[in-house]
């Protein structure tokens, strides 16, 4: 079964759930595909005591600024998968984890991909040609330029 959205975007670490709030706001049909949990490197592939360098009151994802009692302080990792599930669900974020991609094709004829992943055994569809890695460079998600607020072009 192919399930079609406009958008599929792979990674639900923050820049895949960044790109997630604005697609949401605009009303865009869209998956959030992440093989792990939400903010996985941050839970997995961090030590233990990092903590972010740059003071809490300078943390916010679009439309979801720190709110906490300590903005000259500093958050340590749990605290930042924390505020990245938090962020997730003030949105609704159409999130499926647990969920890692197997293969991106293009749909035939061109228009729009395929994306397949190994849980679900099917696959989605996103139409014309917008398909975004979650932590990818600017230059990377050329793919939905047009579709973000102008700060984001």
């Amino acid at each position: 079964m192919t399930e079609q959205v406009e958008v599929v975007i792979i990674g639900g670490g923050q820049a895949g759930l960044a790109l997630s709030y604005y697609l949401t706001q605009q009303g865009r049909t869209h998956l959030v595909l992440e093989q792990g949990q939400v903010g996985e490197t941050w839970r997995s592939g961090r030590w233990d005591s990092f903590t972010l360098n740059t003071p809490n009151w300078m943390t916010q994802l679009p439309g979801f600024a720190y709110q906490d009692d300590d903005p000259d302080g500093f958050l340590p990792r749990e605290e930042i998968v924390d505020y990245l599930e938090r962020y997730a669900a003030s949105f609704h974020a159409p999130l499926h984890c647990g969920v890692r991609v197997t293969a991106v094709r293009q749909h035939p004829g061109g228009d729009g991909y395929l994306v397949e992943d190994d849980v679900r055994g099917s696959q989605c569809g996103a139409g014309n040609r917008r398909f975004s890695k979650g932590e990818a460079s600017h230059s990377e998600c050329r793919s939905v330029r047009g579709h973000l607020p102008d700060a984001y072009e």
